[in-house]
């Protein structure tokens, strides 16, 4: 986002919105997604939890609404490897039918392919800042989703947050977990220069908010701003039938501000846990199965349950005249139950009056420190190729320890029609660098495209 975008996303959409215009219920935006009616009730039972005496609310100076609004969609060119597997490439997953593969960014959450789509980026959410008193704010954020819900609301966030002192605030409750640069600001997408974040860091880990408590202290130290900010909590990340789940997890994160620089370091761990464990039945007997051939190592390996996780992020942007940069590195470090790994990208913005142009390079490795999987894999493949191809495909699809190495160039144009709308059309190539890639099947180039466009708002 360049200096005088991120000007007016500030001035426009804070949370703790100014704007007058905002403070009034948008039935416009609402009609998207909520009916007036269900709206009214929002607003009611916001009132009826945070005021004491619910007929002396006062939507003008108390309440303060926001949203945001994001249309698009996307395609790729992906076709499926004919017979459906790579005999080159032993970890690709069965694809026999020869179905269209699926861009998943490796989480689930990014479903494209050769139909276009406009279900993928396609999002709208609204905001209530309740203003209890000067140092207490509650707020409410409901956000729809066609990819993940069927655009049925979701309570994305609900917290207090309470300033103790003139540099620390205090929240409880659902919020944003504090790991990335664009943490605060992830479904708004025209705070951002990509149509979506890059995949090879922002699917790193598949949980995005976080139930539990932080603390923020901010302070001026001469031409520097330094923030802090510990956490504590728990996560759920549901995925079809299966319930992953992220618990005793702590962390903290750091951030220092100077006029166009901004530096955010972070680090956390978590207990991380799937349900139902095995997932059914033909999971239990492939348990069983590799229990018999006495591959009890390969099995520890493929267990992820009560495995604690470490994971560290560090971003950097800087602006000067019309060139923004900006850059994110992320690990995930796993001692059992899936490799470890890296993500990183770059980015470079060019703006020129209302046109923004960028270019992004991003990757995604494995880190490869322990090769015991892999040595007992191979073992396995000699054994039984079948019963292989059956333990691969069930980390593939459930906790995705598969080697999903890839590589990606993206380069991106938009034009701000105004402060509080943009539209943003970008090209991706995506190559897999390891067996399928970000894509759900194996496909019949290692390099394919994504070709997506989409319009963000703000209001």
């Amino acid at each position: 986002m360049t200096a005088n975008m991120a000007s007016a996303f500030e001035k426009h959409y804070t949370y703790l919105l100014q704007d007058s215009r905002m403070r009034t219920p948008t039935m416009r935006f609402a009609n998207i997604y909520l009916a007036p009616e269900r709206l009214q009730q929002i607003v009611l039972l916001i009132t009826l939890l945070v005021s004491p005496v619910s007929f002396a609310f006062d939507f003008e100076e108390q309440l303060q609404i926001s949203g945001f609004l994001s249309f698009g969609a996307g395609i790729t060119d992906a076709e499926p490897y004919p017979g459906g597997n790579n005999p080159n490439d032993p970890e690709d997953n069965n694809n026999s039918e020869e179905e269209t593969p699926k861009y998943t960014a490796g989480s689930g959450r990014f479903i494209l392919d050769d139909q276009l789509s406009f279900e993928q980026d396609t999002r709208a959410g609204i905001q209530f800042d309740f203003e209890i008193d000067e140092k207490t704010v509650a707020t409410l954020q409901f956000v729809s989703k066609a990819a993940i819900n069927n655009y049925d609301p979701e309570l994305s966030w609900a917290y207090l947050s309470h300033q103790l002192l003139p540099d620390l605030t205090v929240r409880g409750g659902r919020f944003r977990l504090p790991i990335y640069l664009a943490s605060d600001y992830l479904d708004v997408g025209l705070a951002y220069p990509w149509i979506r974040p890059p995949t090879e860091v922002y699917s790193t880990i598949n949980m995005s908010n976080l139930t539990g408590v932080d603390l923020l202290y901010s302070v001026q130290i001469g031409d520097w701003i330094w923030s802090t900010q510990p956490f504590i909590g728990t996560s759920v990340f549901e995925r079809g039938d299966f319930t992953a789940e992220f618990d005793n997890l702590y962390g903290i994160s750091t951030t220092f501000t100077q006029d166009y620089f901004t530096f955010r370091l972070a680090y956390m761990e978590y207990e991380f846990s799937i349900e139902p464990w095995p997932f059914n039945d033909s999971h239990a007997s492939l348990v069983d199965a590799l229990l018999l051939v006495g591959l009890d190592e390969l099995l520890e390996y493929h267990d992820p349950n009560q495995e604690i996780t470490r994971f560290l992020t560090a971003g950097i942007q800087f602006a000067i005249s019309q060139w923004t940069l900006q850059s994110e590195w992320a690990r995930r470090k796993n001692p059992e139950g899936g490799p470890a790994v890296d993500g990183y990208y770059i980015t470079l913005q060019y703006q020129w009056q209302r046109w923004h142009s960028h270019m992004t390079i991003a990757g995604r490795k494995e880190l490869n420190e322990d090769d015991r999987f892999h040595s007992d894999l191979d073992q396995l493949i000699i054994i039984s190729p079948t019963l292989a191809a059956n333990f691969i495909a069930f980390n593939h699809a459930g906790i995705g320890t598969e080697d999903n190495e890839s590589d990606s160039l993206t380069l991106g144009v938009s034009y701000s029609f105004s402060e509080t709308m943009i539209g943003k059309l970008e090209l991706s190539r995506i190559e897999n660098k390891e067996s399928t890639g970000f894509f759900e099947y194996a496909t019949e180039d290692d390099i394919n495209h994504i070709l997506s466009f989409v319009i963000d708002v703000i209001f």
